[in-house]
């Protein structure tokens, strides 16, 4: 009879390869940081090469590094790069996020499109040129050698894009802030900032108005703020209200989800509120928005390289057709039973 490896063999194994692979780039990565200490103190990119106009130690993703470079990813297939882990909205799974030194990028897109800066600069002024003999009347983008204008994709500028997030928020800032501190504050190095906002603002949904709950004080509108108290919430290291998650059972690393519980007395207090208020500004309308903003500290929007989510949006949605499936973080993938009641009650529009 075949000899069979159990999952926990396997998940060790997987960790033992994983271990020697970051082991190995940590000492390819050492020869780099040497090698780059050597072209710093020479000032230049290689010795007796031509001068780099990219900052010591800047890095940018695989995805900026092939569009802005004009490369692909075969390319970059002998350059040291460091892997990071980061949470798919959504998703009960992580993803990688791959970084790589940009002075390497930069060299090799040097000899790949002409051998030095000059060529590779003549390379870009030459996609200008066929730019704007293609589209008339607009004009190119100017293009460098370095990530941060290089290209000839026309762009808003950071103030056109902050009004149209204005607009698409209804007017109101705060998806602006939301995005804009993602892309410009948290990763200010991750270039072009105008890219990743200009396609965050085509991938993530139209959003109703926000609405704030009613003045004074009303016992519907205060039950959920008492359950949402209760809601866990991700932290750096642990959750908060750990009693209200479910998560596969004896796996302590598995993926986490607001218990089904939990969701039961989320949908019961928006009921009610349905019942006391309606579903207009004065209730369901206000009330969903205290939801949205409690689920978005446990899946909110996430902008990437190539795509944005929003992994709480759909507590702003209007009633769903029977056969439309819910987009929220179930841990068995359906909604609990008490959601159809609540969907009921719900108007078809956002």
């Amino acid at each position: 009879m075949p000899k069979t490896t159990s999952k926990a063999t396997a998940k060790s194994a997987a960790r033992s390869a994983s271990s020697l692979s970051r082991t190995a780039r940590r000492k390819a990565n050492a020869l780099n940081l040497i090698r780059r200490a050597l072209e710093d103190r020479d000032g230049v990119e290689e010795v007796g090469g031509p001068k780099s106009r990219v900052r010591s130690g800047k890095q940018i993703t695989q995805t900026n590094a092939t569009q802005l470079y004009r490369l692909n990813v075969e390319d970059l297939r002998d350059i040291p790069y460091d892997e990071e882990r980061i949470d798919i909205p959504s998703k009960p799974y992580t993803g990688s996020k791959y970084l790589y030194e940009e002075r390497d990028i930069e060299r090799v897109a040097w000899k790949r499109h002409g051998g030095g800066p000059d060529e590779f600069q003549a390379y870009l002024d030459d996609l200008r040129e066929k730019y704007t003999r293609n589209h008339p009347g607009k004009k190119a983008r100017a293009t460098t050698t370095t990530a941060a204008t290089a290209g000839d994709k026309q762009l808003p500028s950071v103030t056109e894009l902050a009004k149209q997030f204005k607009t698409k928020g209804q007017g109101d800032k705060w998806l602006w802030n939301v995005v804009q501190n993602q892309v410009l504050v948290d990763h200010p190095d991750d270039v072009p900032g105008e890219a990743r906002l200009a396609m965050a603002l085509e991938k993530l949904p139209e959003y109703p108005r926000r609405i704030a709950p009613p003045p004074g004080s009303s016992p519907s509108f205060e039950a959920l703020k008492r359950v949402l108290k209760a809601a866990p919430t991700k932290l750096e290291k642990g959750v908060t209200n750990g009693q209200n998650i479910d998560r596969e059972a004896g796996n302590p690393g598995s993926e986490l989800f607001w218990s089904e519980e939990y969701f039961t007395r989320v949908y019961q207090a928006l009921i009610d509120i349905t019942k006391s208020h309606g579903i207009g500004r004065n209730g369901w309308e206000a009330a969903r928005w205290l939801v949205y903003d409690k689920y978005s500290q446990w899946s909110g929007i996430q902008v990437g390289d190539e795509t944005a989510e929003d992994g709480a949006y759909a507590w702003l949605q209007g009633r769903l057709p029977d056969n439309e499936k819910l987009k929220l973080g179930f841990y068995k993938g359906e909604p609990p039973s008490i959601w159809i009641e609540y969907n009921s009650r719900l108007p078809f529009v956002l």
